[in-house]
């Protein structure tokens, strides 16, 4: 079966794995069995995920579409072609999820370009569900400002290897930075970073 339908801001809740969307608009088509979403251009929705993020997201997503489709007793969720601006950065490319019917933490293929970012926004997007709460904290209190020029992100395999030791899975993250506050240690004098990569 096949057809399409008209979504207008539409609000799906977040569930204890899976991510909730607020006020998404666009168009829903369905055939054999894959969902796909075509998102209104310039539209503004708000992402929830309290099991991997804070705070809830909002956003502007520019461009891209989102696909659902059941395979191998697993729902799998993909963002493609995305452009987006959130609170403090802009990117592009895709998000990949699967969430197996047996449970446990999605496995995930990701690759993401940065074009700009805040760095003292970084906060907001830590997945603190994969991220040791030490690391968290951390982070938190050494990237006071700064800005974020560019940068890519790739993350492949299942969330439960987590972080990926003995060639689990793969996570690479580059940067290029300038003009950043690091508070490193509270018996060390803050540093500023001019430039770095």
């Amino acid at each position: 079966a096949s057809g399409s339908l008209r979504l207008d801001r539409v609000r799906l809740a977040a569930g204890s794995r899976t991510p909730g969307v607020d006020a998404l608009s666009g168009t829903l088509s369905a055939n054999a069995g894959v969902f796909v979403v075509e998102p209104d251009p310039g539209l503004a929705v708000t992402l929830s995920a309290p099991h991997v993020f804070r705070e809830p997201l909002a956003m502007v997503l520019h461009e891209g579409s989102i696909g659902i489709w059941r395979e191998d007793a697993s729902t799998h969720i993909e963002a493609s072609g995305l452009r987006i601006d959130g609170d403090g950065f802009s990117a592009r490319g895709r998000v990949a999820l699967a969430f197996d019917d047996a449970g446990g933490k999605p496995s995930i293929d990701t690759v993401l370009a940065v074009d700009a970012g805040d760095i003292a926004r970084a906060r907001l997007y830590w997945p603190v569900n994969v991220m040791p709460a030490q690391t968290i904290a951390w982070l938190d209190k050494s990237l006071v400002a700064g800005r974020l020029d560019g940068g890519a992100v790739v993350i492949h395999g299942d969330l439960d290897d987590w972080p990926f030791r003995e060639a689990r899975g793969r996570f690479e993250a580059r940067a290029q930075v300038h003009d950043v506050d690091f508070d490193y240690h509270p018996r060390w004098p803050a540093a500023r970073i001019g430039a770095a990569d």
